[in-house]
Formats: C-alpha cells, structure tokens, sequence
C-alpha cells in the first residue's frame, strides 16, 4: 500500500493506546500489523519472503485520532522516524519535548 493508503487504513482502524503498531516500508510500499489488548492482528500479503524490509518502526501509545491536522502530523512524524533510523549515519532532527507526546513542527 502507499503512504497515504497506510495513514488513511491506520486512522480507520483507530488503534487503542495499548495496541502495539508495526509499519515497514519496503521501496514506496508499506505494511502494518496491529496486535495487543483486544485488537485482532491485521495482516497482509507480500508475496515471497523478500528478508528485511527498508525500515520499520513498532509504535504504543496514544493517536490523535479526533483531530485530522494533529493526526496528519503525528503521522508524517511517526514514519519521518521510522526513515531516519534507515538511513544508517544519524540525522540530526528535531526532537519533541518528552512531556508533550505530540510533534511540534518547527
């Protein structure tokens, strides 16, 4: 799925804080699975065993799921993370403070 499909199925899906959340990204297509508290794992296909994806990510805690800015930020912001830890030599981002658990665009 592309970027915009995972955001668009991920905010349907309206995970729980105590669900934990896998993304990766293998070239431009994404995947997820979603498993913890009462959620069923969502799977998917992609095809014959490829090893390890590009970059992935495992995410737990709250989604800004009643506001769409919010959400598009935290979003852009989760898989920005998920990247950046892909990309071998550190990056320097800018980081939120830790009391805030939103991405504050600078």
């Amino acid at each position: 799925m592309t970027r915009e499909e995972l955001s668009d199925e991920l905010h349907a899906a309206q995970p729980q804080p105590d669900d934990v959340i896998y993304i990766e990204r293998r070239g431009e297509a994404f995947a997820w699975a979603c498993t913890g508290g009462d959620t069923t794992a969502h799977t998917w296909n992609l095809g014959e065993p490829l090893g390890l994806p590009d970059a992935w990510i495992y995410y737990s805690g709250p989604w800004p799921l009643d506001d769409l800015m919010r959400w598009e930020s935290f979003f852009d912001e989760l898989i920005e993370e998920m990247d950046s830890m892909a990309r071998g030599a550190p990056r320097n981002r800018s980081r939120w403070p830790l009391g805030d658990p939103w991405p504050q665009r600078r």
